[in-house]
């Protein structure tokens, strides 16, 4: 892999997510200026104060000028953007997946950044099946997506390899780990299990991977010199009850007996929807995620360890080390 070996400016969009962060730090170890945008009225108190924050909104395109401001040859990685299980459309959904990156795309045209890093997600790949391996595409095909947050991403990706720049489009699966501190989807879920207000495990399961270990490939992406590239930065697949389990042994707590299928989960959505409700936490069985859970898809991340030195560790490390940060957190009762 070679590198431009220059100390540049990178400017991050979706800094005070969960891989926003993490990426940050990475840039600033790599010897970078980072500046990062965050929305008006966000809470960005726990990123690093090395870190150059700049308010702005990637639906309003000139609300993001500001970042630019004396750079030279910047390095813009855009991950921004709003993640969903939900089978309808909102208008943000849309409007930050797709028209976020068109706005993206107009201002580094307009501002010479030498290279786009779009963070994008293999849910964004067209897959024939349940049971197959998902490697990296030319292209991106949304019209034969089903559901709304993998069509836009799909879209957005398409606009990135048409836009004439010299681009990098990182497609990670689901992200899990520490310094979570907005607490994502897979964090609360986490957490909910920790502290017993889920009792039963869900057949099925996913390819999750370490945000730091996608943050390191994304990085390294952002100083490579090869581009218009899409690479696949995933793990092993998990079972998720298996999964659930390595988290409750972690913390001393007894594991899960009984694992749903998907079949019946789908069948009781609507009351799951209402025990949500009750407890007053966000909802992560939906159809899309039940979809999901139960195609038991492989992604392939052989191009990313050739060609971005990617390397996944052990889920079971990623797990000790959330715990530990979720306890820090207090998101763990006992």
């Amino acid at each position: 892999m070679k590198n431009i070996n220059e100390n540049r400016t990178v400017l991050i969009t979706g800094v005070c997510g969960h891989l926003g962060t993490c990426l940050a730090l990475t840039m600033l170890e790599k010897g970078f200026e980072v500046r990062g945008l965050v929305l008006n009225g966000e809470d960005s108190s726990f990123l690093d104060s090395r870190i150059k924050v700049y308010n702005g909104d990637v639906r309003d395109k000139e609300s993001m000028n500001a970042m630019f401001e004396g750079t030279d040859n910047p390095v813009f990685i855009h991950a921004a953007a709003v993640i969903s299980i939900k089978k309808g459309y909102s208008k943000d959904l849309y409007d930050i997946n797709v028209g976020g990156t068109a706005n993206v795309i107009s201002l580094c045209k307009e501002h010479g950044v030498k290279k786009l890093v779009y963070i994008g997600s293999v849910d964004s790949l067209y897959s024939k099946g349940r049971n197959c391996l998902v490697q990296e595409v030319d292209g991106f095909f949304p019209e034969k997506l089903f559901a709304p947050y993998a069509k836009t991403k799909a879209m957005a990706a398409r606009l990135v390899q048409a836009s004439g720049l010299e681009y990098c489009i990182i497609l990670p699966s689901g992200m899990i780990g520490p310094d979570d501190y907005k607490r994502g989807l897979m964090s609360m879920v986490f957490s909910l299990y920790l502290n017993g207000k889920l009792r039963a495990g869900v057949s099925g399961g996913f390819d999750f991977v370490d945000v730091r270990d996608v943050a390191k490939a994304v990085a390294n992406a952002s100083v490579m010199e090869k581009t218009s590239e899409t690479y696949i930065l995933s793990n092993t697949f998990s079972n998720t009850t298996e999964l659930l389990n390595e988290l409750l042994l972690l913390a001393g707590k007894k594991p899960l007996k009984t694992s749903l299928s998907v079949g019946f989960i789908k069948l009781v959505l609507p009351f799951a929807g209402l025990y949500f409700k009750l407890i007053k936490e966000r909802n992560p069985l939906t159809m899309e995620s039940t979809r999901l859970l139960g195609k038991n898809i492989r992604f392939s991340n052989e191009k990313a360890k050739k060609e971005l030195g990617f390397s996944a560790r052990p889920v079971i490390h990623t797990l000790k080390d959330f715990l530990s940060f979720a306890r820090r957190q207090k998101w763990v009762t006992a």
